[in-house]
């Protein structure tokens, strides 16, 4: 089992992020939250986060029942940005939970946030 140094992780997911035209990340809760310019940037920084944890804190493979999957949520358009959420879940339950059970977690962590 691979041990993680969880302010390492955090802090090079935040790096990540920045790095990827992101502003403003926040982990909170276990999930990212990003304001991005566009769902394209958004998607991207999905893809680069998903390889980056199963390439440095995985396996290695995504194909592996270890891996990690990164799914993404729009959560609110201001100032000429998007707020984004990713959510970081073992990669057999990536399509498993119902959208009603993702807008609750995610409101929840938007309360969490006081937003």
């Amino acid at each position: 089992m691979i041990t993680i140094n969880r302010e390492k992780f955090e802090k090079e997911i935040l790096n990540l992020a920045k790095t990827g035209n992101g502003n403003n990340p926040s982990l909170t809760g276990g999930s990212l939250y990003v304001e991005m310019i566009d769902q394209d940037h958004a998607e991207l920084l999905r893809a680069d986060l998903e390889n980056f944890i199963n390439d440095n804190w995985g396996d290695g493979t995504k194909t592996s029942p270890y891996s990690t999957a990164v799914k993404m949520y729009k959560l609110a358009d201001q100032n000429g940005r998007t707020e984004f959420v990713y959510d970081f879940v073992p990669n057999e339950t990536a399509e498993e939970l119902p959208p009603e059970v993702d807008m609750m977690l995610c409101l929840e962590a938007e309360i969490a946030r006081g937003k």
